[in-house]
């Protein structure tokens, strides 16, 4: 996560909180470990997750995708144009998935709502690269990058958050 705009930074940050928040809330139930990653490729996972195992080695579980969002939680939920949907890069669900696949490990969703105090964890696909959570695909007119105020039409999913976790920061 590395962003060069004041929005992008506070995003980053919000992104940051929501993974240190998930790594105690899960250390609750077993010793977990949420590495940053730190790159200008919008393709790359923000975190990796580690969990403890047997023997007392860390495994890498899951790679991480964390994301600010700037619409209300509320919204999400009650306004139908949302259908309780969350936006992703196509590229970024292409390139995650093919890693944890790679890696082994399942690939996870972060959605922190900052200003509500609340994020969501999703799993998004299995550690052999089946996606688990229901989406579509739809060219959209979005940013090229956090970095970036130009928007340009690409490929974005749209995934369902049924099924995500509802934690307060």
């Amino acid at each position: 996560m590395d962003a060069k705009s004041s929005a992008g930074r506070i995003a980053c940050e919000a992104s940051r909180i929501a993974m240190n928040a998930y790594q105690v809330e899960r250390s609750k139930q077993v010793p977990t470990h949420i590495s940053h990653t730190n790159t200008e490729d919008a393709a790359t996972p923000d975190g990796i997750l580690s969990t403890k195992m047997k023997g007392g080695d860390y495994q890498t579980t899951a790679i991480v995708e964390a994301k600010a969002r700037y619409v209300t939680y509320d919204n999400i939920l009650n306004n139908p144009f949302y259908e309780r949907r969350l936006v992703m890069d196509l590229h970024k669900l292409t390139n995650c998935t093919a890693l944890s696949k790679a890696l082994y490990c399942e690939f996870w969703s972060i959605s922190v709502f900052e200003s509500e105090g609340i994020y969501l964890v999703q799993r998004i696909a299995d550690k052999w690269g089946q996606h688990l959570a229901d989406y579509y695909t739809k060219d959209t007119k979005a940013r090229e990058s956090i970095n970036s105020s130009e928007k340009i039409v690409k490929p974005m999913v749209y995934i369902s958050i049924e099924g995500a976790k509802e934690y307060r920061l």
